[in-house]
């Protein structure tokens, strides 16, 4: 032991001797001081969130767990130098001789170095928890970010996670450098081990496969996440991480691997030298048949082509001694173990994948894949630059009259060729994913543009630089950590307020690619900035050359007067044609982004916000508009140019009941106002094109009931190209304008920030979401838009010859003119100011149901659901003509337009549908509970056409209850008459996760459904749970009754509009007494229920039905708005069942229960083969797996 413990303390104590431990633990020690400030609200200009923002405090046990995981994570760098360097070092210097014949034993030789590495370890990772704990008591930190400082909440994570993956880190560290004494392998172990993260985060998305991900992450945050997913804003603040569930089974799993793997190692190590296998002896040659040879005469030649003959042959060199590689060959495996990983996540939706159309497989396997590639580009660039000094044979390879350049660009374009063999596993691996899938029209143009022609070139930059660095650091393992640092920096650049692409190194504007569009308009900032950074990657290139170490190693002094002395005239023409075309490049990319273009960070957006509300809100927020009652404009689209030209004229009228003087135009900050004119004519009070805020004074102030003409004439040009941001509503096929093209009048509160912490660094108090349900200047307005009611709509439209237009209303006219199509629609009832106009290349499907003409109107190579969206329209018009009312227009159109946006939109008879969420979906036929997410989405969006078209409710909370939960409910309506139950457990199933992980998510404060404030995880999907349980409970044609009075009741009609107690009043009428409490508990409170079942027996009667007995465990608890329960107590109606083999109801029926534990008999037909409580997973219950368990059936 006491040989053990001063080896283990000797390893301590060089490793405090070293620069660099003070150096990890300085990193360490900013990095968790700077998320937490970041996170905090501490730095202005920093956007940075990882599930802390809103009401959850910064320093609580749930923020300190996730961050104190987050960074241990990615200190993985430093775990391999650490832990592999404890032996390795004395292979390093050559003294295993000498120490193996010491007397020590194998347990204290391993265990002293170990245990010290280890030391060292702990040591550097308390600066995680001490930078947490300093950031939280820096004056700048906002004090309402900060609660009750608790030493449990930093001591917890560390024992359970913290401390636990640097042991299993270190094991598997200091095992490769032990059993294979190289550092290669350790660092190929460090690439593995990340793999294994990102894997789960590729899983965790699903909730199907959330248990896989949580185990096979070795750090255990996905386990984290698994455990804590549905934990409530309360939660988080107060409650202690603990092992249990997924997490118990990931810690349990990955520390027994560490004790295996030290085990493992223990028992393999040897003390003596490794042994060279003997080399073959050379034959015996008899003298008789020795013949002289004759030795051809060297001849030297330094000319320029043997020099290139001599480069190409390194690059041979240096690529086949890479790739030949065991290690390489561990690391491409790895590599396409992660891309499998992926294939699931492909477009899927709902559990739904799409078809693998190589966009998709682009972006899914070569994004996933990015981090990869820069794991193994950072490692092999220190691992080919050291490659001889690691052999020891530097003295004699630099003594070789081998050309500097050839050198150096040898292994620069080695590293080049391995990052290109990186993209062909992945080219190769998308083909096999899509062939594996059925899918052959694999696109390999799409392959090599996106991967060779974007991706490999900012690799290469990335390579130039790794390369340089290595040369200037001159120690390759800091050169491994200073490219770490660099890429983290780089990922956090953006969050710090450094958002401008040509000051961060190797990257290029967002530019995502769509099968109706292709590139589009990115195509030259694409050009643009990747010849800047190649240009600036070349000067890298050449400054690595000049420092390009050769010889001894010296002073950094001395190899800057050699590098001076290196620059002959080929250098320095080389390299300041780099810098030229660097400077020019960067010259027209500043003019296109910053002065033909406006240039903004996310910071000075929201300040744009902020200043909108602080100049305005008190001037306008209150003055009084006239209403926009008729909209006739003329849109001309330029898809070419990306250019639209706007005039019109918008009839007003001035329904208050005083005159009215001035009038706020709303336009967008887009817009070229081209004119604004009233009859009589105006003052021009404010034209602020920043806010996109224009007010005038009449000249003559409109009467009370009296109405005007507003006519405006304004342009939407693109010039050039942006930073980001680029407006992608306008492209060259599939432009999709909506109302805020058009103007608006007043104040329009939407536009005002809307997150608290956001508002508070820009100088701003909280506000509240929407105004009060009980407010009574709410049914004044509709929550769409303030400045109308129905109007009357007329649009003329043109476009390019080979494209075709869509907008709501019928259309009248089509016609050709000066090359030019045009289109004239005329909406032959009052519609809602909710407006659009679609432009592309289309196909159009006709179809009709009864006096209705259906169009799909689509990008002409998807045609892959189409059926599925036909069958939806069809189904939904009949089904919702009958359950409320008739369909209100002559036309019904679905349109597609590109994947920069995945939603579907109601317009006015006409749906804009993404091509990313409906066009291309993969519906498993073969599936029994495969969900058809586009005849869904579809039936959604009909939906609409009464909850949101013919009932539009006030402005005020609950606004979209009407209108979301009800299109909710109509479309699982939908579903279910074409699916049945089993298809509804999975979706429901996933609308449970959506909304339990929502309201974990929530910023503000959860309101009940009664109150939602279009926060998308209640009024979607929460409404989709309480509404379904509701029809299962009273009766699908009660719930249809209660309905259609609120559309014969509100139906289009203007104010006063229906607020959600409309909708609750209709439902209690139709509601029998004894279900009246479900309202209450799901529209007025926040209930949660703990359901599960302890036993399930079945028994055989002698009629052949089965008698099932389940035992119930049941619990009923209601939460605050910030999730703090209490427990209520228990007398529901709570629906049983049990399922047979295939998954299909026997039975399935409502029963009261009353306290905590209940034993319940039912009876069935079939053969039971699982059974529970609340089998269709229809009321919010956060543990729903326990619902369900197999029936044990008596012999």
């Amino acid at each position: 032991m006491t040989m053990l413990l001063a080896i283990a303390g000797f390893e301590v104590r060089q490793r405090l001797h070293r620069i660099s431990t003070y150096v990890y633990f300085a990193v360490f020690l900013v990095l968790a001081a700077f998320f937490i400030l970041a996170a905090g609200g501490a730095i202005p200009n920093a956007a940075v969130d990882f599930g802390t923002g809103g009401k959850v405090d910064i320093n609580s046990p749930w923020s300190l767990a996730m961050l104190m995981t987050l960074i241990a994570s990615f200190t993985v760098v430093i775990n391999a130098a650490i832990a592999g360097r404890a032996t390795h070092q004395d292979v390093d210097a050559n003294v295993t001789p000498l120490l193996f014949t010491r007397p020590i034993t194998r347990a204290q030789y391993l265990g002293g170095r170990f245990l010290g590495a280890l030391g060292v370890l702990v040591l550097l990772s308390l600066a995680i928890g001490l930078g947490a704990f300093v950031a939280t008591k820096l004056p700048w930190m906002p004090a309402a970010r900060v609660g009750p400082q608790r030493f449990a909440a930093y001591a917890v994570p560390y024992l359970l996670v913290v401390l636990p993956d640097l042991v299993l880190m270190a094991s598997v560290f200091f095992a490769l450098a032990v059993l294979t004494r190289r550092m290669l392998p350790v660092y190929v172990g460090a690439v593995v081990a990340l793999l294994g993260y990102f894997i789960g985060v590729n899983l965790t998305g699903d909730v199907e496969r959330r248990t896989v991900a949580a185990l096979v992450d070795p750090f255990g945050l996905m386990a984290i996440d698994s455990v804590t997913h549905y934990w409530s804003i309360a939660e988080k603040n107060t409650r202690l991480l603990g092992l249990q569930g997924d997490f118990l089974w990931n810690r349990l799993l990955w520390t027994a691997l560490a004790v295996a793997i030290f085990g493992f190692t223990y028992r393999r190590f040897s003390f003596s030298a490794p042994v060279a296998p003997a080399a073959r002896a050379a034959p015996e040659v008899p003298p008789e048949d020795r013949t002289p040879v004759a030795v051809p005469r060297a001849r030297l030649d330094f000319s320029s082509r043997a020099s290139r003959g001599v480069f190409a042959g390194l690059v041979g060199l240096q690529l086949r001694e890479t790739i030949k590689s065991v290690f390489f060959g561990v690391i491409l495996l790895a590599g396409v173990l992660f891309i499998a990983s992926t294939a699931p996540a492909i477009g899927k939706l709902y559990g739904t994948p799409t078809y693998p159309v190589t966009r998709q497989v682009i972006t899914v396997v070569a994004g996933s894949f990015a981090i990869f590639i820069l794991m193994v580009l950072t490692l092999y660039a220190g691992e080919l630059v050291w490659r001889e000094r690691d052999a020891g044979m530097a003295q004699i390879y630099d003594a070789l009259p081998t050309p500097r350049w050839a050198v150096m660009s040898s292994k620069l374009t080695a590293l080049l060729g391995i990052v290109a063999i990186l993209l062909a596993v992945v080219v190769g691996a998308g083909v096999t994913i899509q062939a594996a899938k059925g899918y052959f029209h694999f696109e390999l143009g799409l392959y090599l543009r996106s991967l060779y022609g974007i991706s490999f070139v900012l690799f290469a930059c990335l390579c130039a630089l790794a390369v340089l660095v290595h040369v200037l650091v001159d120690q390759k393992y800091v050169g491994h950590f200073a490219m770490v640092v660099f890429l983290a920096l780089s990922l956090l650049f953006p969050v710090m307020g450094v958002e401008h692409h040509l000051l961060r190194y190797a990257t290029v504007p967002a530019h995502p690619y769509s099968d109706m569009n292709g590139y589009g308009h990115f195509v030259a900032p694409l050009f643009w900035f990747e010849l800047y950074w190649v240009a600036v990657a070349l000067a890298l290139a050449v400054v690595a050359h000049l420092f390009w170490v050769r010889g001894t190693p010296q002073t950094f002094r001395e190899r800057w007067r050699e590098a001076r002395a290196r620059l002959d005239r080929r250098s320095g023409a080389l390299f300041g044609a780099a810098l030229a075309v660097a400077v020019c490049a960067g010259a027209f990319i500043f003019w296109n982004t910053n002065v033909r273009n406006p240039y903004r960070t996310r910071f000075s957006r929201d300040e744009a916000q902020a200043q909108y509300e602080k100049r305005y809100k008190e001037r306008f927020g209150a003055l009084p508009q006239p209403k926009i009652t008729a909209v006739k404009t003329r849109v001309d689209i330029f898809p070419a140019e990306r250019r639209v030209e706007i005039d019109g004229v918008d009839t007003l009228v001035n329904r208050t009941d005083e005159p009215l003087e001035q009038i706020v135009v709303r336009l967008s900050p887009r817009a070229t106002v081209r004119g604004v004119h009233f009859p009589g004519g105006q003052e021009t009070l404010i034209s602020d094109g920043e806010t996109g805020v224009h007010a005038f004074r009449l000249r003559q102030p409109l009467a009370p009931g009296a109405s005007t003409e507003l006519a405006f004439r304004v342009s939407y040009l693109n010039p050039g190209f942006e930073n980001d941001g680029s407006d992608t509503r306008v492209v060259q096929n599939g432009t999709f304008l909506n109302g805020d093209y058009l103007p608006g009048l007043g104040y329009f509160r939407q536009q005002e920030l809307a997150d608290d912490e956001t508002r508070r660094k820009h100088g701003l108090g909280p506000r509240e979401r929407a105004l009060d349900l009980d407010d009574p200047a709410a049914p004044a307005t509709n929550y769409i838009a303030h400045d109308a009611d129905r109007i009357q709509f007329e649009a003329t439209v043109s476009t390019s010859a080979d494209q075709r237009v869509v907008s709501p209303g019928t259309l009248e006219r089509e016609w050709t003119e000066n090359g030019r199509r045009y289109f004239h629609f005329v909406e032959r009832r009052p519609i809602f100011h909710y407006l659009a106009f679609l432009s592309a290349r289309y196909v159009v499907e006709h179809d009709r149901w009864n006096d209705v003409a259906l169009e799909i109107v689509h990008h002409p190579d998807h045609t892959y659901d189409l059926p599925s969206m036909r069958k939806g329209m069809k189904d939904s018009l009949a089904y919702f003509t009958r359950a409320f009312g008739p369909y209100q227009h002559p036309v019904l159109r679905i349109v597609e337009f590109p994947g920069y946006a995945t939603f579907a939109e109601s317009f006015s008879s006409t749906i804009p549908f993404s091509e990313s969420i409906g066009f291309i979906a993969q519906v498993e036929k073969g599936r029994p509970d495969a969900i058809d997410y586009p005849l869904y989405v579809t039936a959604h969006e009909v939906a609409h056409h009464w909850w949101g078209h013919q009932v539009l409710s006030a402005d005020s909370q609950g606004m979209t209850v009407l209108v979301e939960t009800l299109a909710q409910y109509s479309a699982l309506m939908v579903m279910k008459q074409a699916y049945g139950p089993r298809v509804m457990r999975r979706f429901l199933r996933y609308e449970l996760d959506r909304y339990l992980s929502g309201r974990s998510g929530e910023k503000k404060k959860e309101l009940p459904l009664l109150r939602v404030e279009d926060q998308g995880y209640i009024h979607y999907s929460k409404g989709s749970l309480v509404m379904y349980a509701l029809q299962d409970l009273i009766g699908e044609d009660a719930v249809n009754r209660a309905l259609r009075e609120v559309v014969e009741g509100y139906g289009n009609k203007g104010p006063p509009y229906p607020t959600s107690r409309v909708l609750l009043a209709a439902l209690r009428r139709h509601t029998p007494e004894q279900f009246q409490y479900y309202l209450t508990d799901q529209f007025e409170q926040i209930t949660l229920y703990e359901n599960r079942v302890t036993s399930a027996k079945a028994s055989k009667r002698a009629d052949g039905k089965y008698d099932v007995t389940l035992e119930l465990d049941t619990r009923k608890t209601q939460a605050d708005a910030l999730g703090v329960e209490h427990e209520v107590p228990l007398h529901d109606w709570i629906p049983v069942g049990v399922l047979d083999a295939r998954g299909e109801a026997l039975v399935l029926e409502p029963r009261q229960l009353g306290g905590s534990h209940s034993t319940i008999t039912l009876v069935t037909e079939g053969v039971p083969a699982r059974a529970g409580v609340d089998p269709l997973n229809e009321l919010i219950d956060r543990i729903p797996e326990d619902n369900l368990m197999p029936v044990t059936v008596a012999p």
